[in-house]
């Protein structure tokens, strides 16, 4: 750790910098995340006594109302150098480039549970937007907004919005909705289910009904995960509004229609208020998780046990899917917590223990195993 008290220079890239970029970049991210880095010559470089010890990524994107948007791609500080303002001076610098260069809307993608990242955007005026909000800013050119931050194939992430001209003050003025934005995740999960159908079945095999069947299905699990981790939030004390993840949809649909596996986009519950630390409501995070999980085990083995029971066709045909769309959820939610899974539930229980992840993910594996094979 690094003790200097003098801020940083913040100058252009240099080529000679690339090794060291890249040298933070293997220790600050995990090897999943660095897939899609890469250094443009639009890049301003935090530098410490000859030292560079951060980096700003900038791109600008042009509408064809001749708008510009600036997009902070990626900002990061070396470890060693942590809690020192190194990121405010770099976010601070790539704002005043982006206004520099015309633009009149500003945006960074950032995973809503970095709360490092996204209280140090807040603190600069941003907020995050919904889908409904982003459309209402961007209009048709939200797509290649989303394009260019990555923001198709990231659930949990969301497009931090500013307006260089505001006085950095935080919006507040934009409401969630997060009824809205459920009923929007259930609605977008029946063209997911369709494909996924015409993925598994036959052609003359598929039905209407069946289509039905397997989107109740999964709005049912939907609902009740949901549930069960507002329920805990509220037995540990605090408020949480509901987040859909828009990102994550085009991801789903690539596992259905490519491998026959249902990827819930679930959404998820996070705390209320513009300024939260993740550090702080990791184990509050970690029960509402477990709670999620725990739900949605339940109702895979009561369905279990429904089939061994039952001889109704109907009552075995509804049971059936209960018992595949469950072992999708928890092979989904609570098995892996790297990215592109780091906003489920298995990642926010890893973060706070490490043996805790253990024992959820290997209960989700069996319950998942047992629904799809006994």
């Amino acid at each position: 750790m690094v003790n200097s008290t003098n801020p940083p220079e913040i100058r252009a890239l240099d080529p000679a910098d690339v090794p060291q970029i890249r040298s933070i970049v293997r220790r600050a991210f995990s090897p999943f995340v660095r897939i899609s880095f890469h250094v443009t010559p639009n890049t301003l470089v935090a530098v410490d006594e000859g030292r560079v010890c951060g980096a700003v990524i900038l791109k600008t994107v042009d509408s064809r109302n001749n708008r510009r948007t600036g997009i902070v791609s990626w900002i990061f500080v070396d470890p060693d150098y942590s809690g020192l303002g190194v990121a405010a001076h770099l976010r601070d610098a790539a704002l005043d480039a982006l206004a520099a260069n015309r633009c009149t809307r500003i945006v960074a993608n950032i995973d809503r549970d970095n709360t490092n990242s996204t209280n140090l955007f807040a603190a600069a005026g941003f907020r995050a937007m919904g889908p409904g909000a982003l459309f209402s800013i961007f209009g048709p050119g939200v797509i290649r907004i989303m394009r260019h931050t990555m923001h198709i194939l990231d659930p949990g992430y969301a497009l931090f919005v500013k307006d260089p001209a505001d006085s950095g003050q935080v919006q507040t003025n934009l409401p969630t909705r997060p009824v809205l934005q459920l009923l929007a995740t259930l609605v977008l999960h029946i063209p997911i289910v369709m494909l996924l159908l015409l993925r598994l079945l036959e052609t003359p095999q598929w039905s209407p009904l069946l289509t039905y069947r397997l989107a109740a299905v999964v709005a049912g699990l939907l609902l009740l995960r949901s549930g069960a981790m507002w329920m805990a939030a509220r037995y540990r004390g605090i408020a949480v509004r509901y987040h859909m993840w828009e990102s994550g949809f085009l991801l789903s649909i690539g596992a259905a229609g490519l491998f026959g596996f249902l990827m819930p986009v679930t959404g998820a519950l996070y705390p209320e208020g513009t300024f939260w630390s993740a550090r702080e409501f990791r184990g509050p995070l970690a029960t509402m998780a477990v709670a999620g999980l725990a739900s949605v085990s339940a109702a895979t083995l009561v369905s279990i046990w429904a089939s061994n029971t039952f001889s109704d066709p109907q009552v075995l045909a509804w049971v059936w899917w209960i018992r595949r769309a469950g072992a999708w959820f928890l092979l989904t939610d609570g098995l892996l917590p790297m990215y592109p899974f780091s906003a489920y539930n298995a990642a926010r229980i890893y973060r706070w223990s490490r043996s805790a992840w253990v024992l959820t993910a290997g209960f989700s594996v069996a319950v998942a195993i047992m629904a799809m094979v006994w």
